[in-house]
């Protein structure tokens, strides 16, 4: 299956691209998709928004599944179906 994966500000500058698609397993998580963005483009997003001491996403960091919000979900685990679109969204700044 194949999702959409969108993000903005550093981290679009980051992997290069501010939209990418993946290919991934039926049933695959958004872990996975973190996973299959990093084997793409060679950039490991990991270390952008996951704390490595606990394998769980920086407090500032926010991911939507199809505008769903993954804290209030299944949070890493959270599975994602044939053409979602997961949205990484790094802190902004602004006044």
């Amino acid at each position: 299956m194949e999702v959409k994966v969108s993000t903005i500000l550093d981290l679009a500058q980051f992997l290069g691209s501010r939209e990418l698609v993946v290919s991934l397993p039926d049933r695959a998580t958004v872990s996975q998709v973190l996973e299959a963005v990093k084997e793409l483009t060679g950039k490991d997003i990991l270390t952008k928004i996951i704390v490595p001491k606990t394998g769980e996403l920086k407090d500032f960091i926010r991911i939507f599944v199809d505008g769903r919000d993954i804290r209030f979900l299944e949070g890493l685990s959270t599975l994602v179906k044939e053409g979602d679109t997961i949205l990484l969204l790094p802190p902004a700044g602004g006044g």
